[in-house]
């Protein structure tokens, strides 16, 4: 597949609090970042893979693996207050001072290693189809959120939906959720502020995907990574 003009931003700050230095730690064998890095050259999609970070040590093992770091992440923007919107704009403001041509961005998590080149191409392909002006990655809710619950402040059970109770599974609506993985994005809705989810956004669904938040999450992703790379040897 021939490159186009699209560019991947990858979010890579300092500071994780629960994996100390969690972007550039050893995963698998190799820095976690460096996953994400190579399957987007791999998908050659994109004219560059650009890693946005406040961090020297993440700049320089992200040079080492392709991917290119043109510019420094302002601190008020690496922060734990930090979001991934402002980040991204930051990083379309600087596309559209120097790289005019450059229209479409994904934005992919440098924790996101389940992301193979072949899920780029394919939601990319998704993208270019449809009319919708966003497109990111969901996964299913795995079970009904219609039967959810809370806890009251004198212990009792409160159904949000207790008709919901009654029903077959199958009968209920499927729901997703944000996986937190990919954003197919155009240059300008960054820098015009629109909202990610809304009427013009739509979902590529991912089944593989593990959210690394801790230590026990790092090495649950680990076994079913490495069983991923001895499936596809």
């Amino acid at each position: 597949m021939c490159k186009t003009n699209v560019v991947a931003i990858i979010p890579a700050r300092a500071g994780s609090k629960r994996i100390p230095g969690k972007n550039i730690k050893s995963f698998c064998g190799a820095p976690l970042i460096s996953w994400v890095i190579n399957q987007s050259l791999k998908s050659q999609l994109f004219d560059q893979v650009i890693v946005s970070t406040d961090d020297d040590q993440i700049a320089a093992v992200s040079r080492q693996y392709g991917a290119s770091v043109p510019f420094v992440r302002p601190s008020f923007l690496a922060d734990d207050f930090s979001s991934t919107e402002a980040v991204m704009e930051h990083s379309a403001n600087y596309i559209s001072e120097n790289h005019a041509r450059i229209n479409t961005l994904c934005c992919i998590y440098p924790t996101a290693c389940f992301v193979t080149s072949e899920v780029l191409r394919s939601s990319f392909l998704r993208y270019q189809e449809c009319p919708a002006k966003y497109l990111l990655a969901i996964q299913r809710f795995p079970t009904p959120i219609q039967r959810a619950f809370c806890v009251s402040e004198n212990a009792n059970l409160e159904p949000i939906n207790p008709k919901a109770l009654e029903q077959r599974t199958q009968d209920l609506a499927t729901y997703f959720h944000d996986a937190g993985r990919i954003y197919w994005r155009a240059v300008d809705s960054y820098r015009a502020g629109r909202a990610l989810i809304s009427h013009d956004s739509r979902g590529y669904e991912m089944e593989r995907t593990v959210d690394i938040d801790d230590m026990t999450d790092w090495l649950i992703a680990e076994q079913i990574f490495k069983a991923s790379l001895i499936q596809h040897q």
